[in-house]
């Protein structure tokens, strides 16, 4: 049996290091980042963007390196056409939200 687990956490805008969005597809990991927030309804035009395709990892900018390097693990085996937001806080936390995954 598997456990789900709920976890809440407030933050506000300045307290975001940068954003983005996972999606799965052909394969690869397509990732986009954006630093600071952006709320909904704002241009979202990522600073950033990587297709992972399961290769090495070494072009990713070391401003982000450690935190998709985690992502990239914890992520690769989802089913195609999964989405997924995450945020990193300034204080470190990294979470995912808002998640799509296709179950066959």
């Amino acid at each position: 049996m598997r456990e789900y687990f709920l976890f809440v956490k407030f933050f506000f805008d300045e307290d975001v290091n940068f954003i983005g969005h996972l999606l799965k597809e052909n394969g690869n990991l397509i990732i986009d980042i954006k630093n600071g927030n952006r709320p909904s309804g704002e241009d979202w035009t990522p600073d950033y963007s990587i297709i992972y395709d399961g290769m090495d990892s070494e072009m990713i900018p070391d401003k982000y390196k450690k935190d998709i390097d985690v992502m990239i693990e914890h992520l690769r085996d989802l089913p195609e056409k999964s989405y997924i937001d995450f945020a990193k806080l300034k204080d470190g936390y990294l979470f995912y939200h808002d998640m799509v995954i296709l179950l066959k």
